[in-house]
């Protein structure tokens, strides 16, 4: 789970404007957050990336690209595409399928993402 406060993203996306959305978000979820505009959306995809990457087990010398978890907001639940780093982070932790659930108040942002793992394979099979 993550909790994202909106004014944060806000901040951000002042200070630093293009250079911060470009490093941290992927073409189709600026589409869908208004090429940038729309903080709460920026915020609950923001939280559904650390979501993710808490999920995906990270140990300190594993660098991860924001981008490479997409978070899809098309339908009444967001999908999570993993890509690249992320997707061998998964892979190593034995993740299968993530499912992901957002909700944006006027303040804050938060996702919850569940990390549904592969079933080993039995000796007998």
């Amino acid at each position: 789970m993550d909790v994202v406060d909106i004014s944060e993203v806000e901040e951000s996306v002042a200070r630093l404007g293009e250079r911060y959305l470009r490093r941290v978000f992927t073409e189709r979820e600026l589409e869908a957050c208004g090429q940038g505009r729309d903080m709460r959306r920026l915020a609950a995809c923001y939280a559904a990336k650390e979501a993710t990457l808490k999920t995906l087990e990270l140990e300190e010398d594993d660098a991860v690209d924001l981008r490479s978890v997409e978070v899809v907001l098309a339908g009444l639940e967001p999908e999570l595409q993993l890509r690249g780093q992320s997707a061998r982070l998964a892979e190593r932790a034995g993740i299968g399928r993530l499912s992901a659930s957002v909700g944006v108040t006027h303040r804050y942002a938060s996702a919850v993402v569940l990390a549904e793992t592969l079933s080993p394979v039995s000796e007998d099979s």
